[in-house]
Order: C-alpha cells, then structure tokens, then sequence
C-alpha cells in the first residue's frame, strides 16, 4: 500500500496532463474515437488503481512504459514495473 500511495501523485500528473490536452481542443488526426479511447484507459487504470488490482493496472501500460519513482532510477518495461510494484 505504500508503494501505491507514492505513485498516487503521479497518477493525479498524468490525469491533469491529459486533462489539458483534452481541454485544448483536439489536435488535426486526434478524433473524437481517439479521445475516447484515451478516456476509456484513463478510466480502467483508475478503476484498476482504486481497486488496489496490480494486474489490471500492468494490463493499461504499453510494453515500454517508464515509472519514474521520486529518488529512484527509473523503471522501463512491465516486468521492472511489476517488481516495484
């Protein structure tokens, strides 16, 4: 749980950011579609992360994706992810 309570801030980052790109007005190639699947994400990670269900938070990162814990090196692929978790 503490763990999960470190990264919380950052989640609250990644929403504000793609709270402001949502709110800028859809770029040219960002369809209504594209939007709605970023938000659909964004919702299953949420819900996933309330749940405090580690599977289905690792099920909504890419293969590639980079924690960056505050103080710590980062973190690239699932794996890496999964065993800080």
């Amino acid at each position: 749980m503490e763990v999960a309570l470190r990264l919380l801030p950052r989640t609250a980052v990644v929403a504000a950011i793609l709270l402001v790109v949502a709110c800028g007005g859809r770029q040219p190639g960002f369809t209504r579609a594209d939007e709605d699947a970023v938000r659909a994400l964004e919702e299953r990670y949420r819900t996933a992360w309330l749940a405090n269900d580690s599977a289905a938070v690792m099920a909504t990162l890419a293969s590639d994706a980079v924690l960056m814990p505050g103080g710590e090196e980062s973190l690239t692929g699932g794996a890496a992810i999964r065993a800080f978790w």
